[in-house]
C-alpha cells in the first residue's frame, strides 16, 4: 500500500512539473513572437470607434516600438519628432503574463497593464480599460 502511495505521489509531483513547463513554454513563444522586431501604431480605437488620426499626430504615428529579450522595451520617435528637445529614444520594460502585457518605466509611475486580444507574428492587439471613463481603448501594432 505504501508504495503504491508512493508511486502516486511520484506521478502526480512529475505531472505538476511538465504542467508548470508546458507554461513556461507558451509564455517564452508568446514572447518570441514579439521580440526583435519594430512595431508600429497602425490602428487605434476608443469604444469601438477608429480615432488613430483624431487622437495621434502624424510625429507619433511614425514612432516605432522594439521589444527584445529580457524585458527591454525601446521606443524610438521615429524620423518626425514632436518636440526636438526629446531624447530619439527611451527605454521602458515590459512583459507577459499569460494574456496581460505590461509595460513600465522606471523612476515613473507609468505602468500599463493591458489585455492581449491578437498576438502573432506580424500583428499585435490589446486593450485597456479607461481609468477615467468607460470605454475601451484598443491599440493595434503591425511588425515591420
Amino acid at each position: 500500500m505504501m508504495k503504491k502511495i508512493n508511486l502516486l505521489v511520484l506521478i502526480m509531483s512529475a505531472l505538476a512539473v511538465f504542467s508548470g513547463c508546458k507554461k513556461d513554454s507558451t509564455e517564452v513563444d508568446k514572447a518570441s513572437l514579439i521580440t526583435g522586431k519594430s512595431w508600429k501604431l497602425t490602428a487605434y480605437t476608443e469604444g469601438g470607434k477608429d480615432e488613430l488620426h483624431s487622437t495621434y499626430d502624424d510625429c507619433e504615428l511614425d514612432d516605432i516600438a522594439t521589444y527584445f529579450a529580457g524585458g527591454k522595451l525601446v521606443m524610438n520617435q521615429g524620423t518626425i519628432k514632436c518636440n526636438n528637445n526629446d531624447p530619439q529614444t527611451e527605454d521602458l520594460k515590459w512583459s507577459i503574463d499569460g494574456d496581460k502585457l505590461t509595460i513600465s518605466q522606471e523612476g515613473y509611475a507609468l505602468k500599463i497593464e493591458a489585455t492581449i486580444a491578437e498576438l502573432s507574428a506580424k500583428t499585435l492587439k490589446y486593450s485597456l480599460k479607461n481609468p477615467f471613463g468607460s470605454e475601451t481603448f484598443v491599440y493595434t501594432y503591425t511588425a515591420q
